[in-house]
């Protein structure tokens, strides 16, 4: 059976993180014309993309995640550095190779990610837990 058909909520978080101020690129698309835009500015690139998830383990508590104990959850990251070739023979592998625990993107990006979650789910980073 597969475990990630499941009934309670999948809670996924993504965003990007800035690190270097310096990564800029005009929002122009004119870079082809004489002229130069007049409206355009310029906007910071990220540096990173990550993604969180957060879930029962059984997937049929039909409780809220706050109403777990730490047992009862799982957590998992995944941390991607922008422009990054990840030489990978599955997406399984790919996966794995930028998983990090929640408590890592926390610590990158200065964000508390799912609050009233006990800091030991934000500390896990087990693949085989999610199916690959």
């Amino acid at each position: 059976s597969n475990r990630n058909i499941v009934s309670d909520t999948l809670f996924v978080v993504a965003g990007c993180h800035y690190a270097h101020e310096e990564w800029a690129e005009y929002d122009s698309s004119n870079y082809n014309e004489p002229t130069v835009d007049p409206n355009r500015k310029s906007c910071v690139m990220p540096t990173h993309q990550f993604k969180v998830l957060l879930r029962t383990r059984s997937g049929q508590t039909g409780r809220r995640v706050q109403e777990c104990s730490a047992d009862e959850l799982q957590s998992i990251g995944f941390w991607v550095e922008t422009f990054t070739r990840i030489d990978a023979s599955s997406a399984s592998s790919a996966l794995r190779a930028v998983a990090v625990p929640v408590s890592t993107i926390e610590r990158q990006t200065g964000l508390m990610l799912f609050p009233e979650v006990p800091a030991s789910v934000k500390e896990q980073c087990n693949p085989s837990d999610w199916g690959f």
